[in-house]
């Protein structure tokens, strides 16, 4: 249920109290709706320091769509550029990698150039919920 129509259905109910019920029960609800407020800023905060933690590697490139979380490994493809001199095939790729923290660190894990199938039922799942361009491959 959204905030909004939460808060809506709240007011309602106030309303319907006595006045002096009313004013304490107002009192609550606008402490909850700051609470609320700040508890999405702390989220936006959080996803902005993980946006960060997760920038790609050295000579690796996000495919634009590919980003997707399951469970606590966020996964994405990347291009990877090889380093050697003389390739004209740079960047190479895409690869599927993982990412999640572990003892405060975090960790970067190849997953392949095509998901399992088991991840792959799971990200097309996902992709019907919340359609994007890209589809693993």
């Amino acid at each position: 249920m959204s905030f909004p129509k939460t808060f809506d259905r709240l007011k309602v109910v106030v309303m319907a109290l006595a006045p002096r019920a009313r004013r304490a029960a107002l009192e609550q609800v606008i402490a909850w709706a700051e609470w609320e407020r700040d508890l999405a800023e702390d989220e936006a905060e959080l996803d902005r320091e993980l946006d960060r933690e997760l920038a790609p590697a050295s000579g690796r490139q996000v495919v634009a769509g590919s980003e997707w979380r399951h469970g606590k490994m966020s996964m994405r493809q990347e291009e990877v550029k090889c380093g050697k001199p003389s390739c004209r095939t740079c960047p190479h790729g895409p690869y599927w990698y993982g990412y999640l923290r572990e003892g405060g660190k975090m960790k970067s894990v190849y997953l392949g150039k095509n998901l399992s199938p088991e991840l792959q039922a799971v990200y097309a799942e996902r992709q019907q919920r919340e359609p994007h361009e890209d589809a693993p491959g």
